[in-house]
């Protein structure tokens, strides 16, 4: 195993469900990704949601530490890229047709960094 390898396996995370839940979330991932509509359907999918976020939470140390929503940025940037990259920009056009909310706290940093560096180039 090369130390790439070893890295990448490093970086895994595994998530623990029971054979019902994993069945209610494939169910409503399965619909989220044909109508793209996250709406749950019955009970047990949000619960199999909740259930990955807090096995998620367990296991993942970024969310708790001061340079989280950098992290968030790089990390999804990295995920999107291999994605496109692994698939192909042809199969992957699908992501640009969903609607994204940005969080208002989000907007808020962005603007909030914009006015920060437009002021600073006025220096």
């Amino acid at each position: 195993m090369t130390d790439a390898d070893e890295t990448k396996e490093r970086a895994r995370v595994t998530i623990h469900l029971d054979r019902d839940l994993a069945l209610a979330f494939f169910e409503w991932s399965y619909q989220f990704m044909t109508d793209h509509n996250p709406t749950f359907r019955h009970p047990a999918d949000a619960i199999a949601v909740d259930q990955i976020s807090t096995e998620l939470e367990r296991t993942l140390t970024e969310p708790f530490l001061p340079e989280y929503a950098t992290l968030l940025r790089a990390a999804r940037a990295r995920a999107l890229a291999a994605y496109r990259h692994r698939i192909g920009d042809e199969h992957s056009q699908w992501l640009d047709n969903l609607d994204y909310q940005e969080p208002a706290v989000d907007k808020a940093q962005r603007t909030k960094g914009t006015a920060d560096a437009a002021r600073d180039s006025g220096r």
